[in-house]
């Protein structure tokens, strides 16, 4: 379905968030395909420190999910590693605040029960 295919990359480039499925913010570890290539979605946060906090240096993201990542999202929290990804993390810090999220929180909501997730990979 070439089709679908084009009108996920464009959700990407607006916001990565869309083209998750339902299971990807429910599971603590959740499976994803993206160009035919299985990643994970870690959720949990022992997992998400252990990963780029703790043990930074162990773990690369794919070559090829950073070829066609960056272009969309060029150095942001999904694509920059090592002190790059740092300061970026801390430059969104504040944006992730309980009172914040919790604001948005219904609308996230309403967005994950919309069912998206790309058919195409």
């Amino acid at each position: 379905m070439p089709g679908d295919c084009w009108t996920n990359f464009r959700a990407m480039s607006r916001n990565p968030l869309e083209v998750w499925g339902e299971q990807h913010f429910h599971l603590n570890i959740a499976p994803f395909r993206f160009l035919g290539r299985s990643s994970l979605i870690i959720n949990d946060p022992g997992a998400i420190h252990h990963c780029f906090i703790a043990n930074v240096g162990s773990y690369r993201m794919n070559p090829m999910r950073q070829a066609v990542l960056r272009p969309f999202l060029r150095d942001g929290l999904l694509t920059a590693e090592g002190e790059i990804w740092k300061t970026a993390r801390k430059a969104v810090s504040p944006v992730f605040t309980p009172r914040k999220v919790g604001a948005v929180a219904p609308r996230l909501n309403k967005q994950t029960a919309r069912p998206t997730f790309w058919t195409c990979f």
